[in-house]
């Protein structure tokens, strides 16, 4: 492994420059990362655990909170005084949200080098897109459930006015357990998207076409932007592909012109009609044909991602009849049927014949 002496990230031995920065990066071994072991506010940061596109995140000891997690943003990546401030009130937003799907982030510290450092809750679990891979036979019911706990978090976050805007797999965290925690609300303040710099091909198909500027009638993006990447993110899981494949912004803008994705039942059979359309509906190219909300979304995904049922039918009870109990063997209904009465001829009406009666 190689490390960047300017941003801390760890490539693997065929890099010789960092794909970030350009830096020349330095031989190094495991182990001998030099920020490990500093202190940042009351943390000591213990190891490292991730390269975010942010900076690297280490896991750290608190001595009021515990374990935390710290990320380490370079100063080359918030260069003018305006984004530093900008990511700065995005952090003192998102240190207000506490709900049990999302990653509570604590405070930002300065380092030593000058650097700043976002303070969060460690969590140990394995991202979506590990989590995929570790489970590839996985039911349409856990991936709606995946998301729908994802969903949980990011509608707490709306209601407090905050837009996530960079929802991806490797920013949704699924803790041993199944519960299902965001992280990466603190970067609201980087505005990602908005220009050609902050779009790369890892974050390009998971971005709303409005943040790209595809849409020219979209000037202000709104929640709507976080129901296209959760639809994205769950037409992935149900198909196993992206639905739009795409190098670049105009390459997509092009896509997004022709016809709508295939719906992921195409390619997995198991998937509803109803759970299509759902997912179709939210990763419509205009933000006015998604569900409004992610609270409507969410109760999409409810309904949809039901088994579904047979039609009831009619209980015809049986017919009462009442039952008696048998006949006695004296009581004569068993005996033999008398011979019929023998009927009378009419000449035996009279009891006379005839010509008496006419004497």
């Amino acid at each position: 492994m190689k490390t960047c002496p300017a941003c801390n990230r760890t490539w693997e031995q065929n890099f010789r420059v960092c794909p970030i920065d350009g830096s020349q990066l330095l031989e190094t071994s495991a182990g001998s990362d030099t920020s490990v072991g500093k202190t940042i506010g009351n943390c000591r940061l213990v190891e490292k655990i991730a390269d975010g596109d942010l900076g690297p995140i280490y896991k750290a000891e608190d001595p009021v909170r515990g374990v935390v997690a710290a990320q380490i943003i370079p100063q080359d990546r918030i260069t003018s005084s305006i984004l530093r401030d900008a990511f700065g009130d995005a952090v003192k937003l998102a240190a207000q949200l506490n709900h049990p799907h999302a990653v509570r982030i604590y405070s930002m510290e300065p380092t030593p080098e000058g650097a700043s450092a976002v303070l969060m809750e460690y969590v140990e679990s394995v991202n979506l897109q590990q989590y995929r891979q570790k489970n590839p036979a996985m039911s349409t019911s856990e991936a709606c459930s995946l998301i729908r706990q994802a969903a949980e978090g990011v509608l707490a976050a709306h209601r407090l006015s905050m837009v996530h805007g960079a929802l991806h797999p490797t920013r949704i965290l699924v803790r041993k357990d199944g519960v299902v925690k965001v992280a990466g609300f603190h970067r609201s303040g980087v505005r990602e998207g908005v220009d050609v710099f902050s779009v790369t091909p890892t974050n390009l198909p998971y971005l709303a076409p409005e943040q790209l500027g595809i849409l020219r009638d979209v000037l202000t993006p709104d929640y709507r932007i976080d129901v296209y990447s959760l639809g994205v993110i769950l037409y992935e899981m149900l198909s196993g592909r992206l639905p739009y494949e795409a190098k670049g912004v105009q390459e997509l803008a092009t896509l997004l012109e022709g016809s709508p994705p295939l719906p992921p039942s195409f390619s997995n059979p198991q998937v509803s009609p109803l759970l299509s359309r759902a997912v179709l509906k939210a990763i419509s190219k205009h933000p006015t044909e998604r569900q409004g909300s992610v609270e409507e979304f969410m109760r999409e995904l409810e309904v949809a991602g039901q088994p579904a049922r047979e039609p009831q039918r009619p209980v015809v009870e049986p017919r009462y009849e009442p039952q008696y109990p048998p006949p006695s063997a004296d009581s004569g209904l068993f005996a033999p049927a008398a011979p019929p009465p023998r009927k009378e001829s009419l000449d035996s009406i009279w009891s006379e014949p005839p010509e008496s009666k006419s004497k």
